[in-house]
């Protein structure tokens, strides 16, 4: 399922025999002190030589880093500013799903669950439970609530969190975009994934912003379970997670970083 892609950082012609040379004590000595770079032994054209290998390392990391807890990394990728935008989004559908609720039903609407506006901290902890329940899977979410200790969590840590009602209104509310703005299907301008904005955008240009592109990349295919109904979830017969989203990933072959990813549009259900 990957395929693996190689920069060869060729030279002109002129400079082709001096990479075929053997290298002297000193160019070594230069390329081991070389923060980017490393020799690796190659071959091209069926010969040997030597090139050139770019090393996965991060770039553009703030001052500090090397400090930086967990929730701090995550937020280089998801920023507040991102959050933002999401946050006023499901904010607003929201209040609208809660006021054509009102108007149809009114004695129903007075029993329901009441809409608070959530937060950008409160959003984050939503992010992490989920984080949480994909490392520790128990099937049903609402068994994460359950006073128990089975299982890689401690499950009253989610309760602590967050209760699971407000929990089950993020997700039933949770949006990335105004739906009225989006062109319906069919329609010039239709996007399959214009419900997810920009969202998905931004995230890749944190990977490309963050990580610098090494010589050694492979891409392969990745499923995101999940059977909820939608046109994009495809069935791959073949794989552990058969039903889901499927999405092409640049990663780093040395160590698994992600560097692009972009979901399959082709032979969704």
């Amino acid at each position: 399922d990957s395929r693996t892609g190689m920069s060869n950082f060729d030279s002109e012609d002129d400079d082709s025999d001096t990479l075929n040379e053997e290298p002297t004590d000193e160019d070594e000595d230069d390329s081991e002190s070389d923060e980017d770079f490393s020799w690796v032994e190659g071959k091209s054209l069926n010969e040997p030589r030597l090139m050139l290998e770019r090393k996965s390392l991060p770039k553009n990391l703030p001052e500090g880093h090397q400090h930086m807890n967990a929730c701090q990394v995550f937020q280089l990728l998801l920023p507040p500013s991102v959050m933002a935008v999401i946050v006023e989004e499901t904010n607003k559908y929201a209040h609208n799903k809660d006021s054509i609720q009102e108007n149809s039903d009114p004695i129903s609407h007075q029993s329901s669950y009441k809409w608070q506006d959530v937060t950008i901290a409160e959003l984050y902890c939503f992010l992490g439970l989920c984080v949480a329940m994909s490392i520790g899977p128990k099937g049903n979410y609402k068994t994460f609530w359950k006073i128990e200790s089975r299982g890689a969590y401690v499950s009253p840590q989610f309760g602590r969190i967050m209760v699971r009602r407000r929990f089950e209104a993020i997700k039933s509310n949770l949006h990335f975009t105004n739906n009225a703005v989006l062109p319906p299907p069919g329609s010039p301008g239709y996007k399959k994934l214009g419900k997810l904005g920009t969202i998905l955008d931004s995230v890749v240009a944190k990977f490309h912003y963050y990580m610098q592109l090494p010589s050694r990349v492979n891409v392969d295919e990745g499923m995101v379970r999940s059977r909820h109904r939608s046109h994009l979830r495809q069935y791959l017969k073949n794989k552990p997670d058969k039903y889901g989203f499927k999405f092409w990933c640049l990663n780093c072959s040395e160590t698994g970083t992600p560097l692009s990813l972009s979901l399959s549009l082709s032979l969704s259900l």
